[in-house]
């Protein structure tokens, strides 16, 4: 039987398409490090929010003043409590220097 991961939210906050979410931080494995090797991509961090089927890939995530591109949501409901995985691609643009 596989064990189920359970995340938290506890990381700070990330605004997609006009909401705020709060978020937790994800390692990036080597399976999806590798895959953006391959598509010349660059992972800048890899984040989780609470469950929604609601994010579009290529949408601007803001943490911190900080904008990224989201590469890849995957929501999932194998975690406690399910959540939605980003995968953050740096936008390379501070929103603070706007």
């Amino acid at each position: 039987m596989k064990q189920i991961d359970f995340v938290t939210f506890f990381s700070g906050e990330v605004k997609i398409q006009g909401k705020t979410y709060n978020f937790g931080e994800q390692s990036v494995g080597y399976q999806r490090h590798y895959a953006a090797r391959s598509a010349n991509s660059k992972i800048s961090r890899v984040i989780h929010i609470p469950y929604t089927r609601d994010i579009s890939p290529q949408s601007l995530a803001t943490i911190n003043d900080k904008s990224y591109i989201i590469d890849i949501a995957q929501p999932t409901q194998k975690t406690l409590p399910p959540c939605t995985v980003l995968t953050l691609v740096d936008y390379g643009v501070s929103t603070h220097d706007r």
